[in-house]
Formats: C-alpha cells, sequence, structure tokens
C-alpha cells in the first residue's frame, strides 16, 4: 500500500504500521483536482414528470413533487413552520465518529474509548443557552418535544449553535441482548414526529429535525 513502510519490521515488533510524512496535496486532494461538480441536475425535471404522474395515477396526496427541480431550493422542514414558543430550540442530532451504526456501540473496545469522550454520551447545549437556562455542565436534564422526551446529562459546549441541542446518534439503547451500549447516551429518535410530512420525497430520508426545549430534571 502506497505511504506505508516497516523500517526494521515494526509491524512485528510494535503491531502497527508507522505512516510517512504526506505532502500538502496528498492531505487536500480536493483542493487540487481538476473536476467540476454539477450544480444544474436536468435529470430531476424528467424524474419530477414521471414522479408526478404517479402520485397523481394514485392519489398520493402527501408527495411534495416540487422538490425535483434542477436547481437546489430551500424547502424548510416541519420544525421551521413550528410557532408553539415554548419549544424555542432546535434538535441537531449528529453522527459520532466511532458510533455510526448502533451495532458500534456494542463494541467493547469501541465502548471503550467512547467513554473517554467527553461529548459521545452527552446531550449538548451551549454555554450562553444554559446560562439563561440555568443549568450547569454534567447536570441530568430533560428534552422534551411534541412527540416525546429524553432524559440524560448535559454537556455545557461553545460546540453546538446557541438556539440548537446536539446529540450524538445510535445511543440510548435498552434491549436485554445488548448489554454494553444499554443506557449510554440518549435515545434522540424519541423527539423526533414521525410521518409522511418528514419523509424527503427524493432520497427516501427522515427528517430528525424537531423543535424542542430543555430543563433540568429538578424543576
Amino acid at each position: 500500500m502506497a505511504g506505508i513502510e516497516d523500517p526494521e519490521g515494526s509491524l512485528e515488533e510494535s503491531g502497527m504500521l508507522p505512516l510517512y510524512q504526506k505532502t500538502l496535496r496528498e492531505s487536500f486532494p480536493g483542493t487540487v483536482l481538476e473536476a467540476r461538480i454539477p450544480i444544474y441536475l436536468e435529470h430531476f425535471i424528467d424524474a419530477g414528470k414521471e414522479v408526478d404522474a404517479v402520485v397523481k395515477k394514485h392519489e398520493i396526496d402527501w408527495l411534495d413533487t416540487d422538490f425535483y427541480k434542477p436547481l437546489p431550493t430551500w424547502h424548510p422542514c416541519p420544525s421551521h413552520a413550528q410557532t408553539d414558543d415554548d419549544f424555542d430550540l432546535f434538535l441537531a442530532n449528529g453522527k459520532a465518529a466511532l458510533l455510526t451504526h448502533s451495532v458500534n456501540s456494542e463494541n467493547p473496545w469501541v465502548d471503550e474509548i467512547s467513554d473517554l469522550n467527553p461529548y459521545y454520551r452527552y446531550i449538548l447545549l451551549h454555554t450562553q443557552a444554559a446560562k439563561i437556562r440555568g443549568i450547569k455542565d454534567e447536570e441530568e436534564v430533560f428534552v422534551e418535544s411534541s412527540a416525546g422526551r429524553i432524559r440524560g446529562r448535559v454537556r455545557v459546549t461553545e460546540c453546538v449553535h446557541p438556539d440548537v441541542v446536539g446529540t450524538f446518534g445510535n445511543g440510548g439503547g435498552w434491549a436485554k441482548d445488548r448489554p454494553i451500549s444499554a443506557g449510554k447516551g440518549v435515545h434522540s429518535n424519541a423527539l423526533v414526529p414521525f410521518g409522511w410530512a418528514m419523509i424527503d420525497p427524493i432520497s427516501g430520508q427522515i427528517d430528525t429535525c424537531a423543535r424542542v426545549k430543555i430543563y433540568r430534571v429538578a424543576e
């Protein structure tokens, strides 16, 4: 494999291979690639017409074919239309590098490393938002939406936007056959309302955004 050397049998001695010092070009190939990225997706026009015909034939009134446009268009998710001032924050659910899939959480080595990470098992709240609500780092909190409520410990941080509650996916396991990951992190899916309005008609993916509020368990 290019870029890997094994001087003096280091693989046998240490179980690892040292990597050579990469050049800037090798480290950041995207800056030097002579490639064009299309922003006008012409095939969406014909695809939209085909989908629209099927939608009308089968009276699928929940599917919005307006998404099939050749240029990127802003379509706000349902949470952006919610007007309840009580839910004054947005849920931002991300993937931790080591916990991309839920099966990873059951790996003992991955679990041990994740326990050492200061963010993976926590609910993330911006310093300013925490101060307004009187929430302190490591404190136990509830995060609630119109769909449900979760409980966990908060990490006060500058790593998220002041209007956001951050969570990492694939947490909060409860299955009996998954003892290693059980109860670690939070199950943010419980905060997301499910329905056809939450489905992206092009990719089929579920919108994981929600309007939420956060408050101390002691309240």
